[in-house]
């Protein structure tokens, strides 16, 4: 319906869609679709990405990978590591095992069905993946900006194969999201 209010108004150059829409086909040939709604980590997962037992990983530990990888998919940062953990927490394997998942995920090798968000980041950490989110776009309007990650806003941000402007709206009186 958007499509067709645009072309009544003759803004057939205008062309709406979310970041992850975009970033779902900028990285599809690593994914191929096969998109999971949450991580599955069981035990013997972890194990064979760490060379450790399935013994090791008992759910909490299983929720603190799942947790920091989450951390780090919303953050600015590079690779999983410390900063990622629960404030009160001790690495205890937890970024070694974060960062297994994190390759194994994005290998396109199937070895982890990626999610929405590790999808995202990965186009967010691949200048040639971010470029061609947003190939023939002149300008990003990243709406409801008070709900982004940083994540979000260093796709739209970055100079690295930069060549759209971006325009950020957001209202802090309506964040949802801490």
């Amino acid at each position: 319906a958007k499509r067709d209010e645009y072309d009544a108004r003759g803004l057939t150059h205008v062309t709406v869609s979310t970041l992850h829409a975009r970033a779902y086909q900028a990285s599809f040939d690593l994914h191929g679709g096969r998109i999971a709604d949450s991580l599955e980590l069981t035990g013997s997962l972890l194990a064979s990405l760490t060379d450790t037992s399935a013994l090791d990983w008992p759910l909490s530990r299983r929720d603190a990978v799942r947790d920091a990888i989450a951390r780090f998919a919303a953050s600015r940062d590079v690779v999983p590591d410390e900063r990622h953990l629960e404030v009160d927490s001790s690495d205890g394997g937890i970024v070694h095992a974060a960062r297994a998942v994190w390759l194994a995920s994005c290998s396109g090798q199937g070895t982890i069905p990626t999610t929405h968000d590790l999808y995202l980041k990965l186009c967010q950490l691949d200048a040639d993946r971010r470029a061609a989110m947003f190939h023939g776009v002149d300008v990003v309007l990243l709406d409801e900006a008070q709900d982004c990650t940083e994540a979000d806003f260093s796709l739209v941000e970055d100079t690295a194969g930069r060549s759209w402007a971006s325009l950020l709206v957001y209202d802090f009186r309506q964040r949802i999201y801490g």
